[in-house]
């Protein structure tokens, strides 16, 4: 399955069911899996212990709510990624490591070269800053969240109003 594809299959940890267990989270990481699907989280939060949990378990990819500006975009790809291009803590002992299995060098490309990341849009103040969002290295897509938007653009569910500033 393409990267680009993946973001139309997706776990929702900030409005779903599985919010705040880790372990709920595993096991529809385990699920996706068991049909062949690829999993990706869509955390709560842009926390760096949240994006790290998300990716140990074994995700193929994260996306993240509320990016506002150039520098809350870098800094989920510090926290998705290992050094040097980020400073992801390293646990091969988790089950993105396959529980101390993995070899350590492919498991790092890997990671470096597969792990999805999908910043969101959903405040009024990130609309100036979307190009920069955008440019960030390892910021696979940014996609508009068009409840919230339209709701802090006092809008509500017009997704489609011609707002102008």
């Amino acid at each position: 399955m393409q990267r680009r594809d993946l973001i139309s299959r997706f776990i929702d940890g900030e409005h779903g069911e599985a919010e705040k267990e880790a372990l709920e989270l595993e096991h529809h990481v385990r699920a996706a899996e068991s049909f062949g699907m690829p999993a990706v989280v869509r955390v709560g939060s842009h926390q760096p212990g949240e994006i790290l949990r998300a990716l140990d378990i074994g995700t193929e990819g994260i996306i993240v709510p509320h990016v506002n500006t150039r520098g809350e975009a870098e800094a989920v790809v510090r926290a998705a990624h290992y050094p040097p291009v980020g400073r992801r803590g390293l646990a091969t002992t988790t089950r993105a490591g396959r529980h101390a299995f993995s070899n350590l060098k492919e498991h790092l490309r890997s990671a470096e070269e597969n792990t999805l990341i999908v910043v969101q849009v959903e405040d009024p103040e990130a609309i100036e800053h979307v190009e920069e969002i955008a440019s960030v290295p390892y910021i696979d897509c940014v996609f508009i969240g068009p409840a919230d938007l339209s709701l802090g653009l006092g809008y509500p569910g017009e997704s489609d109003h011609p707002y102008r500033r």
